[in-house]
């Protein structure tokens, strides 16, 4: 049966479950549907329910139609609306069961007779309505209530290439290319949430079904082994990925489609978990680089990688692996690369494509002495600016960058908010501080490592050079009210240092 025929929704939110009469009935019984609450405000539930409810009929139709013929004109109309009243109930706890059927004594058989005339014109009716095949929805939707309450099972589905859940994602990962390794961890954790939610990674991925989905996201919800749920930009990105996963399953073959996931509900986005870094304000940032307290920084990176991001505006993972040999000079000019080089000698990562870039350094890192530090590590037997920074399981050194200032520089000076006020904060801070100046935003999006606006910017226009960066972007790149003349770094200051700790 179609369920949208069998499904309301009141003005209060709650669904009931609704069975338009044929209408010899509508004139015995003196009324034109049969409509029953299924206390329950969530449209999923709702149509599992009415589909429960639907096919628990259908066994009490076939029996009766077993028994004996009928005549439709002859009904008796209370005897039908007892037997609806009292033969089918919904638990509090949502449970459909129509185990035993409430019929007058002595008259059982002839009820069944009566209730089977009327089950057998809605179900012709509905079957002209459903003229033509079911789509896949539909049918995907009957496989979960066929395993539910006991339907014959559809015929398996055929598919190009029928794939276990766990070959079937180390496949689409692998068509990924060369992802950064913490999107390749986030998208491998949510998939194998995926595969928990729907029976394991033995399971196979043609047979995932909408209603598994449906489960697997509310499940994201729910509390966790401590006792807290996810936080709901988490469960989106999970969601999200396994919904990329999907797409590509139908697309390849795997899964006849349509995504089991499309259009599944997922948290929306909120203030509170969509709010990322800010800029910091002038007086923030003169807490920042107190000279006195910054001055007794303990190791290079805790004093040089600040002042990079606040003159260059670069990822926290850009700066710390950065190469001496990145710090090169192009046509008379001083510059940082930042490169993506997984496969060299000493590996680089870029977050994206629009991430690689060489900008000029600013005269200000310059008279700070960062080339005099450059010298240094050289001298140590360093390759890259920090040496002494390890490289984690995705790829990235930030580690100690982030910690040692979020964590420690930070709440020691009063500015640290969570999410808000971090290092990443300096990213914010740049870009803001070009865009207060009159800077080109198209040139403010090369230098920061962000894609261009507009099919112009992004097609057509070829990467500015570092000359003309120096001389369109780096005049604007400027903090007027913050001095920074009580800090500069004393050469060999950390070299005995540097020659004990340097990591491959």
């Amino acid at each position: 049966m179609r369920l949208a025929s069998h499904l309301r929704r009141s003005r209060h939110g709650v669904y009931s479950f609704r069975l338009v009469l044929p209408s010899p009935l509508q004139a015995a019984l003196g009324q034109g549907e049969i409509k029953r609450s299924l206390a329950t405000k969530n449209p999923a539930t709702a149509r599992l329910l009415a589909y429960a409810l639907s096919a628990k009929l259908i066994p009490i139709i076939d029996q009766a139609r077993r028994l004996v013929a009928f005549d439709p004109d002859n009904i008796d109309a209370q005897a039908i609306r007892r037997l609806i009243v009292e033969g089918l109930r919904i638990e509090p706890n949502g449970v459909v069961s129509a185990d035993r059927l409430e019929t007058t004594p002595g008259r059982e058989a002839e009820e069944l007779r009566e209730f089977a005339a009327m089950a057998e014109r809605m179900h012709a009716r509905n079957r002209q309505r459903m003229a033509g095949e079911p789509s896949a929805a539909q049918l995907a939707e009957r496989d979960e209530l066929a395993a539910a309450i006991g339907l014959a099972p559809r015929a398996p589905v055929a598919v190009d290439v029928p794939q276990k859940l766990d070959e079937a994602i180390a496949a689409w990962l692998s068509h990924l290319g060369a992802l950064a390794g913490s999107t390749r961890k986030a998208y491998a954790t949510a998939l194998a949430g995926l595969a928990r939610a729907i029976g394991g990674p033995d399971t196979m991925v043609h047979a995932i079904s909408r209603g598994q989905c449906i489960r697997y996201a509310e499940g994201l919800l729910a509390p966790g082994a401590n006792g807290k749920p996810l936080n709901p930009k988490t469960v989106r990105s999970q969601i999200n990925a396994s919904e990329l996963f999907l797409r590509w399953a139908v697309g390849n073959g795997r899964h006849p489609g349509p995504n089991p996931l499309e259009g599944v509900a997922r948290p929306s986005p909120t203030r509170s978990d969509e709010g990322g870094a800010e800029a910091f304000t002038l007086d923030e940032l003169r807490l920042i680089f107190e000279p006195e307290r910054y001055n007794r920084a303990k190791r290079p990176h805790q004093f040089w990688a600040p002042l990079i991001a606040l003159f260059t505006g670069a990822r926290a993972n850009e700066i710390a692996q950065l190469r001496l040999s990145d710090l090169e000079e192009v046509d008379g000019l001083p510059c940082i690369r930042i490169d993506h080089d997984p496969r060299g000698d000493n590996p680089t990562r870029t977050k994206n494509a629009d991430s690689v870039r060489t900008i000029p350094m600013h005269p200000e890192l310059i008279r700070l002495g960062l080339l005099a530090y450059a010298k240094d590590v050289k001298d140590s037997g360093g390759a890259r600016l920090f040496p002494h920074l390890p490289m984690d399981s995705l790829g990235k050194r930030e580690k100690y960058i982030s910690r040692d200032f979020n964590e420690k520089h930070l709440p020691d000076v009063g500015v640290h908010q969570p999410r808000r006020k971090v290092f990443h904060s300096f990213r914010d801070t740049a870009e803001t501080a070009l865009h207060a100046s009159g800077a080109n935003p198209v040139q403010i999006d090369e230098w920061i490592g962000h894609k261009a606006e507009g099919m112009g910017a992004s097609r057509y226009k070829a990467k500015f050079t570092p000359a003309q960066l120096a001389e369109l972007v780096l005049p604007r790149l400027q903090y007027p009210g913050l001095d920074l003349d009580g800090l500069r770094y004393s050469p060999g200051r950390w070299n005995d240092w540097l020659a004990k700790n340097l990591r491959p």
